[in-house]
């Protein structure tokens, strides 16, 4: 039943993260999934680091109010 539970879990958080904006999505997969510096990112995809935290912000606040919303 965990494990139900928890490959359903996952399935929701790869929804989530797939309803991101392209960019917000690709900083965030880069930072948090790929372990790329803010620094690494930004140099990478031409943006301030500034705008990269914002990215990776905005994904877990949206990731955060989508889980919210199943109580």
């Amino acid at each position: 039943e965990r494990q139900v539970m928890a490959r359903q879990e996952l399935r929701r958080l790869a929804a989530d993260i797939d309803a991101l904006p392209p960019r917000c999505r690709e900083v965030f997969l880069l930072v948090r999934i790929d372990g790329h510096s803010n620094g690494e990112v930004a140099t990478r995809l031409g943006i301030s680091r500034n705008m990269v935290e914002k990215h990776i912000i905005k994904a877990l606040l949206h990731c955060r109010r989508s889980r919210l919303d199943l109580f």
